[in-house]
C-alpha cells in the first residue's frame, strides 16, 4: 500500500493514504502551527530510498555503528536506554 509521509530532517510527523491528504494537513495544519520548521512531503518509498545514515554509540558496548536518521532518538537506536530497557 502506498502511503506519504509528512516529515522534518529525516524524522516521520505524520502518515498519510493520500498524497491529497497529506498536502491538505501540511498547509492547514502543520504549516500555520510550525511555521519556522523545514516540512516536506515524500511517498513512502522515496523516504525509504533517501534517509540518510547516521551514526550513534551502543550504550552498552561504547562502539559507534551506523542506523537510519529516522531510528536517531527512538527506541531502535542502541544509543537510547529506551532500546536496552526493553
Amino acid at each position: 500500500m502506498m502511503y506519504y509521509i509528512i516529515t522534518e530532517s529525516w524524522h516521520i510527523v505524520k502518515k498519510y493514504d493520500t498524497e491529497k491528504g497529506a498536502k491538505t494537513a501540511l498547509t492547514r495544519k502543520y504549516a500555520k502551527n510550525y511555521p519556522d520548521h523545514q516540512l516536506r512531503i515524500l511517498s513512502a518509498a522515496d523516504f525509504r530510498a533517501q534517509v540518510p545514515m547516521v551514526e550513534t554509540i551502543n550504550l552498552m558496548s561504547g562502539k559507534k555503528l551506523m542506523i537510519r536518521a529516522d531510528e536517531k532518538g527512538g527506541c531502535t537506536d542502541p544509543g537510547t536506554e529506551t532500546y536496552w530497557s526493553m
